[in-house]
């Protein structure tokens, strides 16, 4: 009858007839503790019989499945009654369904349904429905029991969205990304990269699986790279930024900015996440800025900034080396005139063809620069007064040698006039020393130009 059931209590009277008052305390306090539980078990439960007639079902249940009734039932007139009685033919043939299955596997059957609260808002839960077995091995009814999953789920999806989400920026970022084990306290292989890192360094994500981190990093920077995923991997650091050379698969060598951090799993460093970012066009521009502060536009050379900080460098070292250098500089004979007779764009073919004879009549040793308009200046380390001074008589020769077509005009010949100057532990500054070699190419000026004079203020020892 619907509404009834047998009463858990009355099982050992109906079995063995009367028994002591102390065992009947004992029953109703586990039958309470039985209740206790059913009621306020954090899920829908429920049991029925073997013709599917309700038995049991808690409060959690019956607020759940409030808007699944056919028509208003109380919880106490929801007992005796069939899941096809309660919410109709085809709702209730599912759940009588799942009882079948359970019954005859003997085993629980797992399914998942979504049941609205009282605000509308929709709550899921993974449902078990089992088969109820005595100890014979009887199945005597069926169980129904549940665990919302709503906040798992949420959880779930919201990881599978984040997970989606850092999938695209890995596969679409702009900038290099690979994924690198940790094996023992050692960098291993890449485990993962991204199409961005393949075209940068133009392998193949399968070949760059393939090659060892240290292949891939110029010789000169694999030492502090490796420095630097050593402190990553003490935890001195948290995570490390670097400029430095990676060679491409054509052999060309790239300059990035290398960017890492070290992920761990319970505390145990697992992978290096790199982030690298092509500065090659960064670094073109920042070495032609500093080739721009430092050379002369017109010819190349370096200009007389740079010139007197390799004086300043040189001098202050001079105690320290045991070889001596020495210092020339270089007047262009009558530039002026060639400036207002055939104008400065000859003036300037003149500086650079003189420039250029300048170059090719020292040795790679050698230093030449431009001071200023006409004048140009050589550093020659491990050379001592006596040669230089024959140095400097051979550049008057070779630039006097052959005479120079400005602007299509006339051949022209070409004389200079030469300074010598002794670079001696005595300087205290490299414009010191480019006085004293202006002093003595002065001289060869007023001693009638296209020749070379040492400073006075030279020792000379013969030597070198």
């Amino acid at each position: 009858m619907p509404g009834t059931g047998t009463d858990l209590r009355d099982a050992p009277r109906i079995a063995s007839g009367p028994v002591s008052d102390g065992l009947i305390a004992r029953i109703d306090q586990l039958y309470a503790h039985l209740q206790s539980l059913v009621e306020n078990f954090p899920g829908p439960l429920s049991l029925r019989d073997l013709e599917g007639r309700y038995q049991l079902m808690n409060s959690f249940a019956y607020q759940q499945v409030q808007h699944l009734l056919v028509r208003k039932l109380e919880r106490q007139e929801i007992l005796g009654r069939t899941p096809e009685e309660i919410y109709g033919p085809e709702l209730g043939a599912k759940v009588t369904a799942l009882d079948k299955r359970a019954s005859e596997s003997k085993q629980p059957v797992a399914s998942e349904i979504e049941l609205p609260d009282a605000e509308g808002n929709p709550h899921h839960f993974e449902m078990s429905n089992y088969p109820v077995i005595d100890a014979a091995g009887r199945v005597t009814g069926h169980g129904r029991v549940g665990l919302e999953v709503t906040e798992v789920r949420k959880a779930w999806e919201q990881r599978e969205a984040a997970e989606t989400l850092a999938q695209a920026a890995f596969e679409h970022a702009p900038t290099g990304i690979a994924l690198l084990r940790i094996e023992g306290q050692r960098i291993g292989g890449i485990e993962r990269v991204n199409p961005a890192l393949c075209t940068m360094l133009g392998y193949s994500a399968e070949q760059l699986q393939r090659i060892s981190p240290a292949e891939l990093i110029h010789p000169d920077n694999l030492g502090s790279s490796l420095n630097l995923a050593r402190l990553l991997y003490r935890r001195e650091i948290e995570k490390s930024r670097e400029d430095t050379r990676l060679i491409r698969s054509d052999g060309q060598v790239l300059w990035v900015s290398a960017h890492a951090r070290l992920l761990c799993r319970h505390d145990q460093p697992t992978h290096l996440v790199l982030q690298v970012i092509d500065i090659s066009d960064r670094r073109a521009l920042e070495e032609r800025l500093r080739h721009q502060a430092d050379h002369d536009p017109l010819t190349g050379l370096l200009n007389r900034r740079a010139f007197e900080q390799l004086l300043d460098d040189r001098i202050a070292r001079a105690a320290s080396l045991e070889s001596p250098a020495a210092l020339l500089v270089l007047d262009i004979d009558h530039l002026k005139l060639v400036n207002d007779t055939l104008g400065h764009s000859a003036g300037d073919e003149l500086i650079i063809a003189v420039a250029r004879r300048l170059e090719a009549s020292v040795r790679a040793a050698d230093t030449v620069a431009r001071l200023a308009g006409d004048e140009f200046a050589v550093l020659l380390p491990d050379v001592g007064i006596d040669t230089a001074r024959y140095v400097a008589e051979g550049l008057v020769q070779a630039i006097s040698a052959d005479d120079v077509i400005l602007c299509g005009d006339s051949p022209k010949r070409v004389t200079a006039s030469v300074g010598v100057a002794q670079l001696g532990p005595d300087l205290t500054s490299g414009k010191e020393a480019l006085i004293n070699a202006d002093l003595a190419m002065y001289g060869a000026k007023r001693g009638g130009r296209g020749r070379a004079a040492v400073d006075p203020g030279a020792q000379l020892t013969g030597a070198g």
